[in-house]
């Protein structure tokens, strides 16, 4: 551009040299069909053509304010989209553990309810065999008192002798190993949904979650989190297995304090811990 600037101030009269180099410098070029018989550019042209430029970068500024907002409403529908689906993920997890957790608990009850009927055919069958036992040894004036005895053992034996084949049982119910299974089926991806703690989590005594791993510089690290803790709450929420931390802190935003309660050697803790950005997957 200086050069055109330059070669325009040269070869043009000192005033209009300088009028067109202007013009330049402000990213327009026109060719002025206008010039009056002095041979100058109107100033008024190049203060209009200067005016219209402004017009034109200030819609050109607005078009690209208005693309970086929808491109940021996209992002942000883009990451609400992915959060509600990794809820429905856990969601899905949960059905299933729930469902298989209830076939299960169906199976048992129809084995038990299966023996029970056996053992109360059993108990009526020696019921009836010891009755009519007895009532032959009454007939014969107690000289067929052993068939009485005998009675109440055939009676029982017939009565096993029918009993049903009661089906086995061979389901899961414990709800961590089904939890574990479900989010590792193939083709599911099931991650922490919510803020970032920092966290790696096993199995407990069955009353909290306990802390296998602490990340170094997370959030949990910040707040004092240590390995061997036993998390039992967080912000109110019971939290007895490996999983349901991670459960609870899903409806947790980035931001958030939420308050951890803990046990630490036998001692009961409180600890509040600032979530950080959402990690994809990772520890929760």
């Amino acid at each position: 551009m200086g050069k055109w600037k330059n070669l325009l101030a040269n070869e043009a009269s000192p005033s209009t040299g300088r009028i067109l180099a202007a013009v330049v410098t402000g990213a327009v070029v026109a060719t002025c069909s206008a010039c009056g018989a002095s041979g100058g550019v109107r100033q008024g042209d190049v203060d209009d053509l200067r005016t219209q430029h402004e017009k034109e970068k200030a819609r050109l500024d607005q078009v690209r304010a208005d693309i970086a907002a929808a491109e940021q409403k996209a992002a942000e529908a883009r990451e609400l989209a992915k959060l509600e689906q990794c809820r429905a993920t856990w969601a899905e997890v949960r059905a299933e553990v729930a469902s298989n957790q209830a076939n299960c608990a169906k199976q048992v009850a129809e084995r038990n309810m299966c023996k029970a009927n056996n053992s109360s055919r059993t108990a009526k069958g020696g019921v009836l065999g010891c009755v009519g036992g007895l009532l032959a040894a009454g007939a014969t004036g107690g000289a067929l008192t052993p068939l009485a005895l005998g009675g109440c053992g055939g009676g029982l034996l017939a009565g096993a002798v029918a009993a049903d084949d009661c089906p086995g049982v061979s389901c899961e119910i414990d709800n961590t190993r089904l939890t574990v299974a479900a989010v590792q089926r193939p083709g599911r991806s099931a991650h922490a949904c919510g803020g970032h703690l920092g966290v790696q989590f096993a199995e407990g005594t069955g009353s909290g979650a306990l802390v296998h791993g602490v990340e170094p510089q997370s959030p949990a690290s910040t707040a004092g989190i240590a390995v061997n803790d036993i998390v039992w709450r967080i912000d109110g929420v019971p939290t007895p297995r490996m999983f349901d931390p991670i459960q609870a802190l899903n409806e947790k935003p980035p931001g958030k304090v939420v308050s951890l309660s803990l046990v630490r050697g036998g001692v009961p803790l409180v600890v509040p811990v600032q979530l950080g950005p959402r990690r994809r997957p990772g520890v929760p």
